[in-house]
């Protein structure tokens, strides 16, 4: 009895070493640098109606008694992560919309074959390292799926770069032909019809930008592309909510109207506004209506900052103001607090927005136009509850 117990006591002890190796072999962090969590942000699954789209996540081959086994519903815009740590693995699997109504909480796809489609591409959320002076705090491997291909009977996913909360890929991959956006052969999801030629039928924005562009409220590059996953400016950004209010006579009227007898109107320090119109930049007519009807304020120190990214709550204000939005904010709340809270009571707000000080993408300005412009309230929105990652000025 006491031989069994101490080789039963040597074998645990053989096992919790092998596993506390392997957990220190892949900890070992190279010098200089520092681990960065990473997810899966997956785009284009608004337009799928008929498909729903399932997450399985497989725990450790080391855990006791056997490996877990979790498996969800991810809905368009979600960025997936295993919760089992970065040994554990995600698989994606599509189904018919009416034939997932019907199961359990418990169900595995990876084990129906019938019904489920697996993925054409496994899914990165590898955690990686970057420098120790890198100020990224998280990694998104961006995915688009379009459809399935019933021929192949997989889930297309195609990958559309890698971002972080600091920048974001620049273009949506092609679609394969084949692609369907039903499980039983529907709609071919090509970009034959699309606005843009980077934005596919079913993508993320594609709704949005279909309106804002017949609207003429956005035009995209020479080259035809929007460039949607692309961050925004402030001088681009205020152009583009300025059309959208329709006051294009009185935006052409501005210079005139208020620049004195100097022959220039200091709109900021760093935008002045001139009486001849071949010495104005391209957005100084626009920053001058936004400015005399109070939709933007700039900085403390009377710059406005034309060229530099604007974050989310920078836009909230420019577009609450814009929209005369109802607005109330609690006492001791931060600045844009109100603002953020107006857009959330319209669902205005893309899931796709994170982080209060994020940098806002062309795509994010699209949808919250359109929400705004259609008064589309059955988009889901995300509420007050983003975090913050670094002081955000007014």
């Amino acid at each position: 009895m006491k031989k069994s117990f101490i080789a039963a006591a040597m074998s645990g002890a053989m096992m919790l070493s092998m596993v506390g190796a392997q957990f220190a072999y892949a900890d070992i962090i190279p010098p200089g640098q520092k681990p960065v969590e990473v997810c899966a942000s997956i785009l284009g699954l608004a337009k799928l109606s008929n498909i729903t789209v399932y997450a399985s996540e497989y725990g450790p081959l080391y855990q006791n008694p056997a490996p877990f086994v979790k498996s969800w519903v991810i809905h368009d815009g979600d960025c997936i992560a295993p919760s089992g740590g970065k040994y554990g693995r995600l698989d994606l699997y599509a189904l018919d919309s009416t034939y997932a109504k019907t199961l359990s909480i418990n169900y595995d796809p990876a084990t129906d074959t019938e019904h489920a489609y697996p993925a054409s591409a496994a899914i990165d959320t590898a955690q990686q390292f970057v420098p120790e002076t890198d100020a990224t705090t998280y990694y998104h491997n961006d995915y688009l799926i379009p459809g399935v291909d019933n021929t192949k009977h997989q889930l297309v996913v195609l990958s559309t770069g890698h971002s972080t909360n600091l920048m974001v890929a620049d273009a949506l991959p092609t679609v394969p032909a084949g692609v369907e956006t039903s499980m039983n052969g529907g709609t071919s999801a090509s970009t034959g019809d699309s606005p843009f030629t980077d934005v596919v039928a079913g993508s993320t924005y594609y709704d949005a930008l279909v309106y804002l562009k017949a609207q003429g409220i956005v035009t995209g590059y020479a080259d035809g592309s929007f460039k949607p996953n692309n961050t925004i400016n402030r001088a681009e950004f205020t152009k583009i909510v300025v059309g959208a209010l329709n006051h294009a006579t009185d935006v052409d009227a501005c210079m005139g109207a208020n620049v004195g007898t100097t022959g220039y109107l200091a709109l900021f320090t760093d935008v002045l506004g001139a009486k001849e119109e071949s010495d104005l930049a391209w957005y100084t007519k626009f920053v001058c209506y936004a400015k005399v009807n109070h939709l933007i304020d700039g900085y403390s120190d009377g710059s406005f900052k034309p060229s530099q990214e604007i974050n989310f709550v920078e836009a909230a204000k420019i577009v609450v103001n814009s929209f005369k939005l109802a607005m109330s904010s609690a006492a001791g709340a931060q600045w844009y607090s109100g603002y953020v809270e107006s857009l959330a009571g319209n669902k205005a707000i893309p899931t796709t927005i994170v982080h209060f000080d994020q940098k806002l993408t062309r795509g994010e300005m699209a949808e919250i136009i359109f929400r705004l412009k259609t008064q589309n309230l059955s988009k889901p929105s995300l509420n007050m509850n983003l975090q913050v990652s670094a002081d955000v000025a007014q």
